[in-house]
């Protein structure tokens, strides 16, 4: 299988570094097709020309952002079959736009940051599949069994469970990050103990309440029921984040469909 992949921004290194790491390249070949030759690439064909990758290759991953990916469409389409696999990383797009220019088996998929190849963990984060009506099983199968080689794949079957499921997905590694970082921040205002220490305790108990949790040993309402004593300081904060969470929270959302 030839499997090409045109942008090499943040997702299109993802992807290509997961697969590689996945050793996919022992048994396919992978095309790649950026403006700027990507450094440290070895074994891999390099292009500046997104038409040459679209001849070359049977799958053809669409890394770019949103505003260009109608485009890219446009330029490689007179190189396109029904043989050909088209796939995006662009949630912000639905098919009802795309098929205005191309009406062939199109699918979206979003990988997500955390399934960057992990040591001892075979698949890590989710990637979401979202293919379009024409996309046949055997393609749909294929598509699956790629990114399944380094994520777990879930399937959506509307544009709006498409973008939900990117904001639990792939927006929240950074919403989770930069919540740490500014809880770190103020913690350590109150305290000589630094901010990368307070990281350091919040990465360790996040992690270790998501094992709890993954492991079906402790419920959300069990966990809570443990650590919170009537008048404590963890009811207080749970009162507080009760009353003022679900309204930040449901603007954000609104925010971002």
């Amino acid at each position: 299988m030839n499997l090409g992949i045109i942008g090499f921004g943040n997702i299109g290194k993802l992807i290509y570094e997961n697969l590689i790491n996945t050793e996919f390249n022992k048994n396919n070949k992978i095309f790649i097709s950026n403006k700027n030759n990507p450094k440290g690439i070895t074994n891999t064909y390099l292009s500046k020309n997104n038409t040459e990758i679209a001849k070359k290759c049977d799958i053809i991953i669409i890394c770019v952002k949103t505003p260009q990916l109608l485009d890219v469409l446009k330029e490689i389409k007179p190189n396109l079959n029904k043989n050909k696999q088209i796939i995006h990383t662009c949630a912000g797009i639905d098919f009802k736009d795309i098929n205005k220019i191309y009406d062939g088996p199109i699918s979206c998929v979003i990988p997500s940051i955390a399934s960057s190849v992990v040591k001892n963990r075979k698949q890590n984060g989710i990637s979401i599949l979202y293919h379009c009506r024409n996309v046949d099983k055997n393609s749909r199968k294929i598509i699956e069994n790629i990114f399944s080689k380094f994520s777990y794949v879930k399937n959506v079957d509307n544009f709006k469970d498409l973008k939900l499921m990117t904001i639990t997905t792939s927006c929240m590694p950074a919403f989770i990050a930069q919540l740490t970082g500014f809880l770190s921040k103020e913690l350590s205002k109150y305290s000589n103990i630094n901010i990368e220490e307070f990281n350091e305790l919040l990465y360790e108990t996040i992690q270790s309440t998501i094992n709890i949790l993954n492991s079906d040993t402790l419920n959300e309402k069990e966990i809570i029921e443990k650590v919170a004593t009537k008048k404590g300081i963890t009811q207080k904060g749970l009162n507080y984040l009760k009353n003022e969470v679900p309204s930040v929270i449901n603007n954000l959302i609104n925010k971002l469909i």
